[in-house]
């Protein structure tokens, strides 16, 4: 039975997201079709482990990944990569006009985009000890570059992440998009949109400044907005997650749920009129295609490939209008959501099609 390992971050089991969560349904998929597999998150782990494929994940964190290439090429297995790339543009504006703690210190102190990026992850290293892998000269550009070179399969969730890299690199011989699964049931005309809202906005997703969350909480209580957010705090951030729990408890437009379980955000989304993402970036949010298929209207961050999910006719924001947390931009902004087109079922098994099809390329080029 052939084997894959996927090679996560550091701090994936510990801080759990959408790449552990991805990985384990794309685990599932493959068993399903004669794969094995296992998951490491260090390269030490990755030299006791025997596989046919590597799969590494995120091209945004392109330091910790070279270290698994590294070791990847000396056992001899061929290395696929889950892009995850978000838009650079995206990146660029968050740094120039986010939140961010140390993005704010850093463009104080002048220093460029390029190398602050880099910056942030070899902090990220340096602080979980793998020292090797945070020594760096090269700017973040340039590290995403460098691990491209030693691939042998790209994989991105969308078209347009797809083209934004050929746009930018030069790619391996193979490039599979592999979309994300669904996992909301399409909602049938009896269940669409929200009948019984209580709150004129919801928004899913960790309280983090990425995702733009305080400012968005300020721009409801400017505007006199209620607004309901879902999602588990980021612990690195504790100022800001603080300050978000400061407004969320003063204010009585603001009301947060914390962590819901994945079966109850759809009830619970529906307890809003409008679904809102005013994150600084994303590649294709699973909570958007969710929103729109449960008939809601939607109003997503400009900075993103929603259209390979949902088309070109997403009503988009700037998340630079949200950043200044002003009312009534933020009512302008709520004006122009509108019903997205209903987004095709795509089951999570049908990943694993899409798996063996770039893993069995890349072998047979063995």
């Amino acid at each position: 039975m052939p084997t894959v390992t996927f090679a996560l971050r550091g701090d994936a089991i510990t801080k759990p997201g959408g790449d552990s969560t991805k990985v384990a349904r794309y685990a599932e998929a493959l068993r399903s079709r004669g794969w094995d597999s296992n998951t490491v998150t260090s390269s030490h782990e990755l030299r006791d482990s025997r596989a046919d494929i590597v799969h590494i994940v995120n091209l945004d964190l392109p330091l910790e990944n070279l270290a698994y290439t590294r070791e990847a090429k000396r056992s001899g297995s061929p290395v696929v990569l889950s892009s995850i790339r978000h838009p650079v543009d995206g990146v660029r504006s968050m740094y120039d006009h986010g939140a961010d703690r140390m993005y704010r210190r850093t463009r104080l102190a002048k220093v460029p985009f390029n190398r602050a990026v880099a910056l942030r992850e070899q902090l990220k290293l340096a602080k979980r000890g793998n020292l090797r892998a945070a020594l760096t000269t090269h700017g973040f550009h340039q590290a995403q570059a460098n691990l491209l070179t030693t691939v042998d399969a790209v994989l991105p969730m969308a078209e347009g992440e797809r083209s934004a890299l050929e746009r930018d690199f030069s790619l391996p011989k193979f490039t599979y998009v592999v979309r994300n699964g669904q996992s909301f049931t399409v909602a049938t005309e009896s269940t669409l949109g929200s009948p019984d809202a209580t709150f004129d906005l919801v928004a899913v997703g960790r309280v983090e400044p990425r995702k733009n969350t305080l400012e968005l909480a300020r721009a409801a209580d400017a505007a006199k907005m209620s607004i309901l957010i879902l999602g588990a705090v980021n612990p690195l951030h504790t100022e800001y997650v603080s300050e978000f729990h400061q407004l969320a408890e003063r204010s009585k437009y603001v009301t947060y749920a914390g962590r819901v379980d994945h079966s109850e955000l759809p009830h619970q989304m529906r307890r809003a009129r409008v679904y809102v993402n005013a994150a600084w970036f994303e590649v294709v949010s699973q909570a958007d295609v969710e929103a729109a298929s449960l008939g809601m209207p939607i109003v997503t961050t400009m900075h993103s490939y929603i259209e390979d999910a949902l088309g070109n006719g997403v009503a988009r924001l700037d998340p630079r209008e949200v950043a200044l947390a002003r009312g009534d931009a933020l009512r302008d902004i709520v004006d122009t959501a509108r019903l997205a087109p209903m987004p095709k079922r795509r089951d999570w098994d049908l990943c694993g099609d899409d798996l063996v099809t770039a893993y069995s390329s890349v072998l047979e080029q063995r």
